[in-house]
């Protein structure tokens, strides 16, 4: 039985398994496309819209995809890939019987692997190259703190409210209903730490005595701020109250 050898084989031969290979993925493709059509029940040109808006969402801190029809996106690519990869074993399997000619699994599973990174990495530039488009526009012509208000909207403004009031630097206690503990009430904090600093510091838990309190979405506010602290701002609908202690009297 004659064994397989790259070493041996006629370079004009090599890379012929490329044409049907491609073929598969590509019928593989279209065919995986027009099966989720019938099972979604979108149009073939809405079904590949929410596919390539799906692959990447913008996020601050991490990679993240989104569902379609409540499966995860990369669930339905995988499932994509290997039946390319199913579809093209059997192929293969069948032309070993009929020609004995032997292309090692290796060669077209590495080969549909590239292809499939390259679609990925295609749709995903796609979509980034939009909302590339998109920020730019958003953000034309602001300046800095109108990218920060558009950026994090009542926290900012507020924050800016409080360095107004308040003279000097100051520590302050956050009092909130939130979980700052987890993801995204963790950033809410952080955001609002950051543009209150340097004149109110809400990071330093021991050895400083608080003098302001920094009431953020806490139900009944006014039933936790002492009687000997006064309210400098609040809200409308009370989400944001900054209330500082009476100064000593010497």
């Amino acid at each position: 039985m004659s064994q397989y050898s790259p070493s041996k084989e006629n370079p004009k031969n090599r890379g012929s398994f490329l044409i049907p290979v491609s073929v598969i993925f590509g019928l593989t493709l279209i065919s995986f496309l027009f099966l989720e059509t019938f099972i979604s029940g979108l149009s073939l040109r809405n079904l590949i819209v929410q596919f390539k808006n799906s692959l990447y969402i913008p996020h601050h801190n991490s990679f993240m995809v989104a569902e379609i029809r409540k499966v995860n996106v990369m669930k339905l690519f995988y499932t994509f890939l290997l039946s390319a990869i199913l579809i093209t074993a059997a192929y293969y399997h069948f032309v070993r019987i009929r020609t004995n000619k032997h292309i090692p699994p290796l060669e077209f599973i590495t080969t549909i692997g590239i292809m499939g990174f390259l679609l990925f990495a295609g749709i995903q530039q796609v979509h980034r190259l939009e909302h590339f488009k998109f920020e730019k526009n958003k953000y034309a012509n602001k300046t800095v703190e109108e990218k920060f208000f558009i950026l994090f909207g009542e926290t900012y403004r507020f924050s800016k409210i409080c360095q107004e009031l308040l003279p000097g630097h100051h520590y302050g206690k956050l009092i909130t209903d939130f979980d700052i503990s987890k993801s995204p009430y963790m950033r809410y904090q952080r955001t609002l730490s950051y543009h209150l600093y340097p004149k109110v510091s809400l990071r330093f838990k021991k050895h400083f005595p608080k003098d302001c309190l920094i009431l953020y979405h806490k139900k009944d506010p006014l039933e936790h701020i002492p009687k000997d602290y006064k309210i400098l701002f609040a809200s409308k609908d009370n989400n944001y109250i900054l209330a500082r202690s009476a100064p000593t009297v010497k």
